[in-house]
């Protein structure tokens, strides 16, 4: 009894542990929303989720952490940066089958290859960022038939 109790205790605090990542990321997104000069402060708040998750072995948790700072690089025009985060995102994203998350990490790069002024690289991420969201019954608005205008289209969800 007394080893059921104590996985029982052991499980609760992981789950509140998981919560207060998540609550932390939350939290990261509304100082990055509500003034873009404070990306310091969300990095900080999303690597101490990062941190919780890798504790409790969350690894969605900790792409989507990835996924988030990946974000704020990429807005703050440190693409090196952004690519280390989404990269490592989008390794765990694979692994975890979260097609809809991957897809999100491939309009990144297509993004940042993008404001390189690497298009064909930018071109490949953002095809293979559409092809998911279309393998996976996502809706993409049916008036865009060109690739030319589905890659402008999902260019402008990444703003």
């Amino acid at each position: 009894l007394l080893t059921i109790v104590e996985e029982s205790h052991v499980n609760n605090q992981i789950k509140w542990e998981n919560r207060y990542a998540r609550l932390l990321d939350y939290l990261a997104s509304f100082y990055y929303d509500d003034d873009k000069n404070k990306i310091k402060i969300s990095i900080e708040y999303t690597e101490k989720s990062i941190a919780l998750n890798e504790k409790n072995n969350n690894r969605y948790g900790i792409a989507i952490s990835k996924l988030n700072i990946g974000s704020y690089y990429l807005s703050e025009k440190k693409y090196q940066q952004a690519k280390t985060y989404l990269s490592k995102s989008e390794k765990l994203l694979i692994e975890l089958g979260e097609k809809i998350k991957l897809a999100n990490v491939y309009r990144y790069f297509g993004k940042i290859f993008f404001k390189q002024k690497k298009y064909l690289e930018a071109k490949k991420y953002l095809l293979k960022s559409i092809k998911l969201l279309k393998n996976n019954k996502f809706e993409i608005d049916k008036s865009i038939r060109k690739p030319k205008k589905l890659i402008l289209y999902v260019l402008k969800q990444t703003r």
